[in-house]
């Protein structure tokens, strides 16, 4: 429980919430738990990690599927404990495709995270993933991300395609030309039509009407156009990636960016790796079950009604049953109930 509430809450609402079951279930308890169940997801991983690596074994995924989708982003996070104020917790997650309908849901949805490198974070995906997938069944695998070097890296990785995250396209469009809505429209139509000298051309009159920062933040924009064009123009628009930022708010963020949160860099990583157990419904492999044996007692408890006592009886009854002998004795109840518990004392 303390682990399942652990990766919910704050450690002193945990400890609230575990004191109205269990008494004396300190924060310090709750986080105690935590760590060893975080070190024990990061000990599996890096032996993973290490088996195929380093000494070459395969993982034999057992689901196929023709397409792979991968997308990544950073969640910076704030240190305690270290020369810098803030971090970087990387996702990594997979899925195979998006359902229909009212509520789209991601088709069988896996995920990785961790406060590690770049290259350690892609390593544990794809070592998770193909214990998953057969990723020698998969045809293509496209990675989606903000436009980060190191989420490239993944496309390396699985020698797959890159494309440009919608939501961070859109993001950067908005900083840059909110306060121009006819180039902000102009810009968004052209890269619809995919026009690159279109688009270069408008952002070039737009960045010559402002001066100063706001003139910085479109050349900033034409800069990671150009950049990420390649993101950009090779994904079809009925097959946009875009699930990043929902899996990151739900993921990491509900739990590790809370006001006033700050992590170690020990204890944000096992907690980053726990939330992706959550998230891929595996954080109970990693609880610690402490067994209880039942024992039986030898001791014999005597319900035999000794002599002395058996013959004073009724006047035990009368003494304890005062009703039996009061003015009410009268009472239907009484002569139905009460005096047949008499009757069955007297058999017993």
């Amino acid at each position: 429980m303390a682990v399942e509430l652990g990766t919910d809450v704050t450690f002193k609402r945990a400890e609230k919430l575990l004191g109205f079951l269990v008494p004396r279930v300190s924060a310090m308890t709750v986080w105690n738990e935590l760590k060893d169940a975080g070190c024990r997801v990061a000990a599996e991983a890096e032996a993973e990690r290490e088996a195929v690596f380093v000494q070459g074994q395969v993982p034999q995924g057992e689901r196929t599927a023709r397409q792979l989708r991968v997308e990544a982003d950073g969640v910076a996070i704030r240190l305690q404990g270290a020369s810098q104020r803030f971090s970087e917790v990387k996702l990594v997650f997979a899925y195979e495709g998006k359902t229909t309908g009212r509520r789209p849901a991601l088709e069988h949805k896996r995920t990785v995270a961790g406060l590690v490198g770049s290259r350690q974070i892609w390593e544990e995906a794809a070592v998770y993933f193909g214990r998953v997938w057969d990723l020698g069944q998969v045809d293509t695998v496209r990675v989606g991300g903000d436009g980060a070097a190191w989420i490239r890296e993944g496309v390396e990785m699985f020698h797959g395609e890159y494309h440009l995250d919608p939501f961070h396209l859109r993001r950067r469009l908005t900083e840059a030309l909110a306060g121009d809505h006819k180039a902000y429209t102009a810009v968004s139509e052209a890269l619809e039509r995919l026009d690159w000298t279109e688009t270069l051309n408008l952002l070039s009159k737009a960045a010559k009407k402002v001066r100063g920062a706001a003139r910085r933040r479109v050349l900033n924009l034409a800069g990671y156009l150009a950049a990420n064009w390649d993101g950009i123009k090779s994904l079809p628009e009925a097959d946009r990636l875009g699930a990043i930022e929902g899996q990151v708010r739900h993921t990491i963020a509900r739990r590790m960016k809370r006001i006033g949160a700050r992590w170690t860099r020990g204890g944000a990583d096992r907690m980053a790796r726990l939330l992706a157990a959550k998230s891929n419904g595996e954080l109970q492999r990693y609880h610690k079950v402490c067994p209880i044996s039942l024992k039986a007692s030898n001791t014999q408890v005597d319900l035999e009604i000794t002599a002395s006592r058996a013959e004073d009886v009724h006047g035990w009854l009368r003494a304890t049953v005062p009703a039996l002998a009061g003015p009410s004795a009268d009472n239907p109840y009484l002569k139905q109930v009460l005096k047949q518990i008499v009757a069955i004392h007297r058999v017993a």
